[in-house]
């Protein structure tokens, strides 16, 4: 389905040339026909719908050809794992919402877009190392949800204790002071 707007259709016939105007004109493209002998090959796992995509003989995908059994493990795992990650995120970022408090909201916003970013890089690194067959896609793809809860709960635990870490003062006093002595210790060679 395609909308025009306001537009003008011109035909040639026998020297004659007539002008249509219109406002809107809807033109329907029957693709189904115009594409109906045109081969794309096969579709990859994340073109598949969820029916599609469990109804596949993985085992027997994976004694063939290893790369793609790994990559159908993945997408499988990744359509939960995304949904996962909404919640685990809520989950980590209240207590870091309550750290920051007064004047130091900004810095709040910058630490969660960093640790989004080291989120997203894990996640993005659990499913290269699954796909690749380096790492169980089960444990690439979860380990960052399940690392992102614990500490997201362990931060609540804190927060009902009124015990929030002050993290902007302890990175503010880690970049003034740099490492502790004992840390500059040892990274010393002797």
């Amino acid at each position: 389905l395609l909308l025009l707007k306001n537009g003008r259709i011109y035909t040639a016939q026998d020297f004659r040339v007539t002008v249509l105007g219109f406002d809107e004109y809807v033109v329907r493209l029957p693709l189904d026909s115009l594409f109906g002998g045109l081969d794309l090959g096969p579709r990859k796992p994340s073109e598949m719908g969820w029916r599609e995509l469990v109804s596949l003989p993985v085992a027997d995908i994976l004694s063939a050809d290893s790369r793609l059994g790994n990559k159908i493990t993945v997408e499988r795992h990744k359509r939960w794992v995304f949904p996962a990650a909404c919640l685990v995120l809520s989950v980590f970022v209240i207590p870091l919402a309550a750290s920051f408090q007064g004047m130091h909201r900004q810095n709040g916003l910058f630490l969660a877009l960093l640790l989004f970013l080291a989120y997203y890089s894990f996640i993005s690194l659990g499913i290269s190392l699954g796909e690749s067959g380096v790492l169980p896609p089960l444990l690439g793809l979860w380990l960052p949800n399940a690392l992102f809860l614990a500490l997201g709960v362990a931060g609540i635990r804190l927060a009902a204790r009124e015990r929030m870490p002050r993290i902007a003062e302890n990175a503010r006093r880690f970049l003034r002071r740099g490492p502790s002595p004992r840390a500059r210790r040892e990274g010393e060679t002797p």
